[in-house]
């Protein structure tokens, strides 16, 4: 985990002691802790028919696929379900449970050490006028991952994307790590 935190950071032991103290107050803060026994999301299934995404099998490096389908999301429907606070907390629950049941799952199925994460994401139907609702989501999920749980990301590939969507990608990308972007097809 340390690694991960040093990695994230260039190497820099400065940089990384500060990441890895801010991601201690980031779970005080949310009470990660015990998030995954207190924290109830009664709201779940409504949730997810109206932000389709999970976890779907492995990659060939035994790396859990995370599939995100935003050209499906009904953003006004997930503003009646939820809150935008419950929503990090679910995210944040989904994280600890692939952190601390998946991918150890992985990595005794594999044979070998597997901590990071492949992303797919289908953006097939997303609507122009919807990006930017769209990217705002994103933009939580990637400010809470960076921080809290660096280099997880293993790879990340978006999918049917419309003629539009390279030029408002470019500005999401820009909320991304160098590192990150690299990760990105």
């Amino acid at each position: 985990m340390l690694r991960r935190f040093l990695k994230a950071r260039q190497w820099d032991v400065a940089g990384a002691q500060q990441m890895w103290m801010d991601m201690l107050e980031f779970r005080a803060l949310y009470n990660v802790d015990r998030i995954l026994t207190d924290f109830q999301f009664t709201e779940r299934e409504e949730f997810l028919d109206a932000y389709p995404h999970g976890l779907h099998k492995v990659d060939r490096k035994f790396r859990p696929v995370m599939v995100y389908k935003f050209g499906a999301v009904d953003l006004d429907r997930l503003k009646a379900v939820t809150t935008d606070e419950r929503i990090t907390l679910f995210h944040i629950q989904e994280y600890e449970r692939i952190m601390n049941g998946v991918l150890p799952a992985c990595s005794l199925a594999s044979g070998h050490y597997v901590e990071q994460l492949f992303t797919l994401i289908d953006v097939a139907g997303l609507k122009m006028k919807d990006m930017m609702r769209v990217k705002d989501l994103l933009t939580g999920y990637i400010k809470v991952d960076s921080n809290n749980y660096p280099e997880t990301l293993g790879a990340m590939v978006i999918i049917n994307a419309p003629y539009w969507f390279s030029g408002m990608f470019s500005a999401i990308k820009s909320f991304l790590p160098p590192e990150t972007q690299k990760k990105v097809q």
